[in-house]
């Protein structure tokens, strides 16, 4: 069990908190949320602090993710972790990390240096809180921070379902459908005449998708949010008078190409080219315990690796930034984000474009809002969206090498009506009235769409033309199931007509729902059980969304019949799973979690609830709770700002420790907390103090 010292200690030292530390020393003060604040009189000691804090919080975790970061995964744990490492290597990330930390500027490297030296620090100070297991991957450097970052923002996110597409062996490194929902309400909007920004992105509750809540100071530095668990800055983040939030965008910033093999070579436009080889010796650790050396042959092609291979054809990938030592230096462009207080300074640090993808919503105590569709944008020769979706034919003319400048972006400040919301859709209806035009922009960036919880999400901000923070916040909680005000007058209808007792026993439970996943809803079982029978989706409609309307829905059915035959399928089910049609929400859809089994509001994204929860159908037919809502930042730029949400899992792996309070009954309560940012509020909260040397 991890021994914290309680708030005796804390209160006993909080005399030494109002001084910097020494340049070597670094102070960790750990709050009732389990945050911790690093207090460091410089960068280096800030991300050694970070380093220590997440180890602390989840040594095993920040262990397995470094070790399968160098590709090495398989040789300490096992087959289990070969399919990773062989991905790795093929994709030349484990090749390429040595130049990516030379592309670093100095302070950046001593960065890298210090955040892994905290790592190994905190691993040195406690060996018997780390599994044996995990200790294989120690120690850890700074490579291997390059690495995960590599991984988990280029393969997993940037690449994410072309992995699908290319081999399904290898789409398990990506599961799930990672989102989040962003807003920024201006002052003209805001009941309170403050800027007001929403971070809730909604990921996975495993592995590298968690988020690790902190709070840095160091010289001009204050900087409070959510790193992604390994990685050495906030992705997330505000300090006293900005801060900025992401959201997953429509980004298409990997191709597979197709290529003819040709004997031991492969067409180009016509001519016979030979593939560039490799062979890595890979190790992977045997049931026994033993070590077996596996060959791993590599080939590419002008266009990337080959991921997959057939009796005529090789299909490559190509991955914007991945592996290139030019667009590298994510991590000095997101604390130069995190240091910037105005609109100016921050997107100078976003005009570096080292970070190659997601929607970026900003807002600031100068009254300042800002949106950015942020991209590595591939400058494609020719084609729309769809044109690049599949398969491309793998001619030269086709394998870009090039990217689109920032300035090429759609992005905008200060929009007329006072606000900007994202909820994962295409950038142009990121406000409305809209300011950005399609056709102003590159081809291939994603046509106008506007899904049921972004719609919710516009619907929210542009129903309310003074909002309170109170509002503000209330709102995130919002469960409404959007799509059921597009298709429930057709469904109702036509179960109404039906001469099967069970249908319209259907439709009179979905007649009187309230449209809502609260707890206590009865119907949106019923309801989320009819549109996956269905297979709802945007050709359903019988009258479609314009983005020449944006905030009316679609509206009715196309083919009414099928849709009550769905009904009548899905209340089979329902019953037979439950044994009542009108089961509420929170008996079916639990949050079962690290020993934890709790109701709650959370609701479905595809159908249109802002406050999202995932639950993913075993092979059993049984609904497991897999992520959503993680992290909630609420924040008002007053001239004292003002944070409140939650982490729902917290940031320790395992039991809460004691001393902290469990997040995740909050969430079940829709409460929020408030955020421990001032100095005054950070010493009344802290509940254990550590002070440590960096060596």
């Amino acid at each position: 069990m991890r021994h914290w010292f309680g708030l005796v200690l804390g209160l006993a030292l909080a005399s030494c908190a109002t001084a910097p530390p020494p340049s070597r020393d670094v102070e960790v003060r750990w709050d009732q949320w389990g945050v911790p604040h690093v207090r460091a009189a410089d960068d280096v000691g800030a991300a050694y602090g970070l380093g220590w804090a997440q180890a602390r919080a989840r040594p095993n975790l920040v262990l397995k993710l470094m070790g399968q970061a160098r590709g090495r995964g398989g040789e300490y744990w096992g087959e289990a972790y070969r399919a990773t490492d062989e991905l790795l290597w093929r994709l030349g990330v484990p090749q390429s990390l040595p130049a990516l930390y030379a592309a670093q500027a100095p302070a950046q490297q001593r960065q890298l240096d210090a955040f892994a030296a905290g790592i190994n620090a905190y691993a040195a100070a406690h060996p018997e809180l780390i599994d044996d297991e995990m200790e294989r991957a120690l120690p850890v450097t700074a490579l291997d921070v390059l690495g995960h970052i590599e991984r988990a923002i280029h393969i997993t996110f940037v690449m994410g379902g072309e992995l699908g597409r290319v081999d399904g062996v290898l789409a398990t490194e990506h599961e799930g459908v990672p989102g989040s929902n962003a807003w920024a309400v201006a002052p003209s909007r805001a009941a309170g005449g403050h800027a007001m920004l929403l971070a809730n992105p909604h990921l996975r509750w495993d592995d590298l998708y968690l988020f690790f809540e902190a709070h840095m100071r160091a010289d001009d530095l204050d900087v409070y949010g959510v790193a992604l668990i390994g990685q050495p800055f906030l992705i997330l983040g505000f300090n006293d008078s900005a801060g900025w939030t992401h959201t997953v965008n429509t980004y298409d910033g990997v191709d597979t190409f197709r290529f003819a093999k040709s004997g031991a070579g492969y067409v180009v436009d016509g001519a016979v080219r030979p593939f560039e080889t490799e062979t890595a010796m890979l190790h992977v650790r045997n049931a026994e315990g033993g070590d077996e050396l596996r060959p791993l042959d590599i080939r590419r092609t002008i266009a990337g690796p080959v991921l997959r291979e057939t009796p005529t054809h090789v299909y490559a990938v190509r991955v914007a930034g991945l592996g290139d030592p030019a667009r590298a230096r994510i991590t000095e462009q997101y604390w130069r984000m995190a240091r910037a207080r105005n609109a100016d300074a921050f997107e100078a640090a976003m005009a570096m474009q080292q970070q190659p993808m997601l929607n970026t919503v900003y807002a600031d105590r100068a009254g300042d809002v800002f949106y950015l569709f942020n991209a590595l944008a591939p400058r494609r020769s020719s084609g729309d969206a769809a044109a690049w979706a599949g398969i491309t034919e793998g001619g030269a003319a086709n394998v870009w090498t090039d990217y689109l400048p920032y300035e090429q972006l759609p992005h905008y400040r200060n929009p007329p009506s006072g606000f900007i919301q994202n909820a994962n859709e295409p950038p142009w209806t990121s406000t409305v009235p809209a300011v950005l035009n399609p056709r102003d922009y590159a081809g291939d960036l994603v046509p106008p769409r506007l899904p049921p919880r972004p719609h919710s999400s516009l619907s929210l901000l542009s129903g309310d033309d003074s909002i309170s923070f109170d509002e503000f916040t209330s709102y995130t909680l919002s469960s409404r199931l959007m799509s059921a005000d597009y298709v429930l007058d057709d469904l109702l209808a036509g179960a109404a007509a039906s001469r099967d007792r069970a249908v319209r026993e259907a439709g009179d439970v979905l007649r009187a729902w309230d449209r809502q996943t609260r707890a206590a809803s009865r119907g949106a079982v019923l309801y989320q059980e009819w549109a996956f029978q269905f297979g709802l989706d945007d050709a359903d409609y019988r009258t479609p969304w314009s983005f020449n309307a944006p905030l009316t829905g679609p509206s009715g059915l196309n083919d009414v019949p099928n849709a009550v035959a769905a009904l009548k399928r899905a209340a089979d089910v329902v019953r037979q799973r439950y044994g009542r049609l009108d089961v509420a929400w929170g008996e079916a859809e639990r949050m079962r979690y690290r020993g934890a089994d709790l109701p709650s509001d959370l609701g479905p994204g595809p159908l249109g609830a802002f406050h999202v929860g995932w639950w993913t159908r075993d092979p059993t037919g049984v609904d497991r709770f897999t992520g959503g809502t993680t992290y909630v930042a609420a924040i008002e730029f007053a001239e004292r700002v003002r944070a409140r949400g939650i982490l729902a899992y917290g940031n320790f792996e395992g039991a809460t420790p004691p001393g902290v309070v469990d997040q995740l009954p909050m969430l079940s309560r829709n409460e929020f907390r408030a955020m421990n940012f001032h100095a005054a509020d950070v010493e009344a909260a802290t509940v254990e103090r550590e002070l440590l040397t960096m060596r």
